[in-house]
């Protein structure tokens, strides 16, 4: 609620009332002066200024009354520049106040376009966030429900001597597994494909081994899942960058995809649908 501000009336204040004052004093003085002093004129003494003027010419009345004009036309000047002069000091307190004021009224809206700002930026890191979870349960869930195992024999054409074994890209099996969230499920995956991609990479260089390759695995999606993020992936914030860098997210995406141009998949299952 807006305070209203009284104005004082012009008769109450100090200067008028000394101005009042003044001129009484200067009406009584003229009216003192005229009436009981005697007047010298002329080799001649009257017993007052008023049996003077009885017998002066008529210019000397005029005279008398703009001395005291003037006296009081003086006092009144005065009056008004020290009116005038409170008049200007509050106007500058005033000017001083309103600029204080509009100084907080900017600090103020500079704070509520931070809070905006930070709002905003809240939001969209929350929108990343969510999406994010999205994209890693995605994964998450694809990985534990598809197995892909690698059944490599010995190739007879190279001279190393390796017995048959299988070599699986993940072993979503385990329960330890199942039982982690989709940030950690994929800091262990990263772990767990970046070795068995390097071991799979050394076997089957200059065709050392041989073997059934997977089929129906459908890295296609796991494909179309990192376009789709990197449709966005530079618009993330820094937190969520952070986030994704320490998981291993990127190594895991450069792993599988990687790994999906290998010539290691049953190339009649394997592609998009």
């Amino acid at each position: 609620m807006k305070s209203t501000r009284i104005e004082p009336k012009f008769w109450k204040e100090a200067p008028f009332l000394v101005g009042c004052l003044l001129t009484a004093f200067v009406l009584v003085a003229f009216f003192y002066s005229m009436t009981f002093l005697p007047v010298f004129v002329e080799g001649k003494l009257y017993s007052s200024k008023w049996a003077y003027l009885g017998s002066a010419a008529p210019n000397e009345f005029g005279d008398t009354l703009a001395g005291i004009a003037g006296s009081l036309a003086f006092v009144w000047l005065v009056v008004t520049v020290i009116i005038q002069a409170t008049e200007l000091r509050e106007q500058r307190q005033e000017f001083a106040k309103m600029s204080e004021a509009q100084t907080e009224q900017v600090k103020l809206l500079v704070k509520q376009g931070e809070i905006f700002e930070d709002e905003q930026r809240q939001r969209k890191e929350q929108y990343h966030k969510e999406l994010i979870d999205q994209y890693l349960l995605e994964i998450r869930n694809i990985l534990l429900a598809n197995s892909v195992t690698w059944s490599l024999e010995p190739n007879p054409e190279s001279e190393m001597f390796m017995s048959s074994h299988s070599l699986s890209l993940l072993d979503n099996s385990a329960e330890e597994l199942k039982g982690l969230d989709s940030d950690e499920f994929v800091r262990v995956a990263t772990s767990e494909i970046g070795l068995n991609y390097a071991e799979l990479c050394s076997q089957i260089s200059d065709k050392k081994v041989r073997g059934e390759y997977p089929c129906n695995y459908p890295m296609h999606r796991l494909l179309k899942l990192f376009g789709r993020f990197k449709e966005f992936e530079e618009r993330i914030g820094a937190i969520q960058q952070q986030r994704l860098h320490a998981i291993g997210f990127f190594d895991l995406r450069h792993n599988l995809v990687a790994l999906s141009m290998l010539d290691v998949w049953d190339e009649t299952d394997f592609g998009p649908t």
